[in-house]
């Protein structure tokens, strides 16, 4: 039986786009020699289907709507669809379909596997429109881009079929969608809208279209909700943020209605207040253990820029993984622990190996990944084990 780990890059700000593929030692945890898979993709986010042996990763762009015509963005961004060979872990490309939005964030397929959700960031960019108001009056707007949910009908081979449906945020002026995660149920799933703070409840219905369940939860302003983890076995997800000093805790309903349990914070008050206004401060990548005991968030509040030259600088501050326990009672967090790193900078990606041993943190700045051990409480010790990899954006297992 063998363990790969695939490794998406993510050039946006500096360094490389591609995706490479590692054998792993279940042993130690180590990654072995990588080995490229693609030059060209961007990717941060992979969803695996391990009945079919497939990837399906989206590649964060806006491409040329038509580039002969001189309209150099627009076209919106691709979900590759992947088949795995399972004895040497090579992938082959199926299909680079169409996400229908510019720069789609993630993508994932319902249980059942008949459905697939794409989230949508939308584009940067914005034009200014000229309209009248209520009164006749001329005024002029930003115009925004388009970011939505998108439904697909999936192919009985997993390749991707029909758009079904899209769903757009009330607020859409300055949605940016970015994460579509389903409940273990199959009964709905979860968005977070960066750019509005939302986290929606959404579900799929009869004639195969999205509806939203019930009120969105309003986080507060620009705390960007980011990734949700749900507990394996009981009516809990977790919420981390882009910009806020916290992760929530969350019960849910039989519809998928969100009631807060509690929060925890990622780094102390005083911590988060030594960034310095030029910097960063954000929450990555978050993983909740198979045996829901334990979360962990990936988190940064430091100076990394690209240099202007495609090259990258690590400006101080700190970089870490912060680690929570879930009260198997109520749901509830607790921070047990920061794992801080001196040597990753920018940790954006991480996994959980399949055997519970390892979590694999992927660092964007600092072109490695890092080996950190899994105590029988959840806490985490750094083994000292760096495999080189260029502009690591995500780490992710695949058990052959």
């Amino acid at each position: 039986m063998a363990i790969y780990a695939y490794c998406g890059m993510w050039g946006e700000h500096g360094g490389n786009d591609g995706l490479w593929v590692h054998t792993y030692d279940v042993a130690t945890g180590a990654l072995g020699e990588g080995r490229q898979i693609d030059a060209d993709i961007r990717t941060s986010n992979c969803y695996v289907d391990h009945e079919r042996g497939l990837l399906y990763m989206v590649d964060e762009i806006d491409a040329p709507f038509d580039k002969d015509a001189g309209i150099g963005s627009g076209g919106g961004g691709n979900v590759w669809v992947w088949q795995v060979d399972a004895a040497t872990g090579n992938l082959t490309l199926m299909q680079k379909a169409k996400s229908f939005g510019s720069n789609p964030s993630m993508f994932t397929l319902s249980p059942d596997k008949r459905y697939g959700v794409c989230s949508i960031h939308g584009a940067a960019p914005m034009s200014c429109q000229t309209e009248r108001d209520e009164s006749g009056a001329w005024r002029i707007v930003p115009g925004y881009a388009d970011a939505p949910i998108v439904l697909f009908r999936m192919n009985d081979d997993g390749t991707i079929g029909d758009v079904l449906d899209a769903y757009r945020a009330a607020d859409k002026a300055l949605s940016h969608m970015h994460s579509c995660t389903w409940a273990p149920s199959g009964n709905f799933f979860i968005a977070n809208d960066k750019g509005t703070g939302a986290i929606s409840t959404l579900r799929i219905t009869a004639d195969e279209k999205l509806e939203l369940v019930g009120e969105p939860y309003r986080t507060g302003a620009g705390d960007k909700p980011r990734y949700v983890r749900f507990h394996p076995s009981k009516p809990w997800c977790y919420v981390n943020y882009e910009a806020a000093n916290r992760l929530d805790a969350f019960s849910y309903d039989d519809e998928g209605r969100l009631s807060l349990i509690n929060s925890d914070l990622v780094v102390p008050e005083e911590q988060r207040s030594s960034v310095e206004k030029a910097w960063r401060f954000e929450s990555q990548d978050m993983k909740i253990s198979a045996d829901g005991s334990t979360v962990y968030s990936c988190f940064r509040g430091s100076g990394d820029n690209p240099t202007g030259d495609g090259g990258r600088e690590h400006v101080g501050g700190f970089q870490g993984v912060a680690v929570y326990a879930v009260n198997q009672d109520d749901g509830s967090v607790a921070t047990v622990q920061r794992c801080e790193f001196d040597d990753i900078y920018w940790p954006r990606g991480c996994d959980i190996s399949p055997d519970g041993r390892f979590l694999l943190v992927g660092s964007l700045y600092s072109d490695k990944v890092a080996t950190l051990a899994v105590a029988a409480d959840g806490t985490l010790s750094d083994t000292g084990l760096r495999a080189e990899q260029d502009t690591c954006s995500s780490v992710t297992f695949y058990e052959a």
